[in-house]
């Protein structure tokens, strides 16, 4: 799950998800959080339903169905980072009830204080003891004062370290989001732009495809020169995909040696346009062991594209970008094939 919110957004959606937890009972630790921010925020309509029928089943979410939503639908992350959050976030939550409840007890002996001067004042007519009550009245008005400005530089070091919290936890969401080898977005996290974006297309009526690539004859690159140079390979198309995107394109690692991009408002013409890019790129660049210079041989991919249909589910938009790709395996490798070029083949075999 990518997070990209300004600090106001940020801000705005911590207004809404704390109440939600209070209300619902959900202790304010990392991974509800976390699980929260992205329901008020929408960033997940599947997360969304999952919680909407979990509170209409149960009333509530306890600790263990938290973490199930949060591994299920943000990600899963280092479990070091995440108790490290985790206690963190508690220890800081503590530390300021500890100085409310402080500076609340101030207050308190404050007025009990300002309560005894006042019926002092009111039995009094000795100017001398009229004056030290003033003066009491002066020194726990700058006690309180300094009890104030304690909480209050207090509560802006807790905001900073809060604001440090949040951005540990959005490092350990993006972490779980990401592929560790190529660094483009796992299967996971595909799987959920893939479900978001095809019903924004479908709700709008806008274009949208989906590009399939495949690393030809990979095991050679393996078999050859060893796992630590394939590992180098799908760095190197990882990137080339990854050049050739656009702002709102996502891509992703299929598995393997295989990628996605997913093209919002994108038609199969400029779909095809963007895949031989990527297919130009890689075939063109001089690939060379790092240390002894020794050329690895020409490194190519095949890919298969398909545009998306208001009928579709993910799975058939995937079939059906799948059998491109696999067209364009089978007819040579090193070329770009759309749903349509099955179609035409068809068309010749009914000939």
């Amino acid at each position: 799950m990518k997070y990209e919110d300004s600090v106001d957004q940020a801000a705005e959606y911590a207004r809404l998800a704390l109440p939600l937890m209070t209300r619902n009972g959900i202790a304010a630790n990392p991974v509800n959080y976390a699980v929260w921010y992205a329901y008020v925020s929408g960033k997940s309509d599947a997360l969304r339903e999952a919680i909407d029928r979990q509170l209409q089943r149960r009333g509530g979410l306890d600790a263990e169905i938290s973490e199930q939503l949060f591994l299920r639908y943000i990600g899963t992350c280092d479990p070091g980072d995440l108790e490290r959050s985790r206690a963190d976030f508690i220890r800081l939550l503590n530390d300021v009830a500890q100085e409310v409840i402080q500076t609340g007890d101030s207050a308190a002996e404050f007025q009990r204080n300002l309560d005894e001067c006042s019926n002092q004042l009111g039995l009094s007519n000795d100017v001398k003891e009229i004056r030290d009550v003033v003066g009491k009245i002066i020194n726990e008005t700058q006690r309180m004062g300094e009890s104030g400005g304690r909480l209050k530089e207090h509560l802006q070091k807790t905001s900073e370290e809060v604001e440090s919290l949040r951005r540990d936890l959005e490092r350990i969401q993006r972490q779980a989001a990401t592929d560790g080898l190529s660094g483009l977005y796992n299967r996971r996290s595909f799987d959920e732009r893939l479900n978001g974006l095809m019903e924004v297309a479908r709700e709008k009526g806008t274009d949208l495809c989906l590009v399939l690539a495949d690393i030809d004859h990979f095991k050679r690159v393996n078999d050859s020169h060893g796992h630590i140079v394939g590992d180098k390979v799908i760095k190197f198309v990882a990137t080339t995909l990854e050049r050739q995107g656009r702002g709102p394109d996502v891509m992703a690692r299929f598995g393997g040696e295989e990628f996605a991009a997913i093209l919002p408002a994108t038609n199969l013409p400029g779909a095809r346009i963007v895949a031989e890019r990527v297919r130009s790129a890689v075939a063109g660049a001089t690939l060379k062991k790092a240390g002894s210079n020794e050329p690895l041989g020409k490194v190519t991919v095949s890919l298969g594209v398909a545009v998306f249909r208001p009928e579709d589910d993910a799975e058939s938009l995937i079939e059906r970008a799948d059998a491109a790709l696999y067209y364009a395996k089978n007819n040579g490798r090193n070329q770009v094939a759309s749903e349509n070029d099955l179609g035409a083949t068809e068309r010749k075999a009914q000939l």
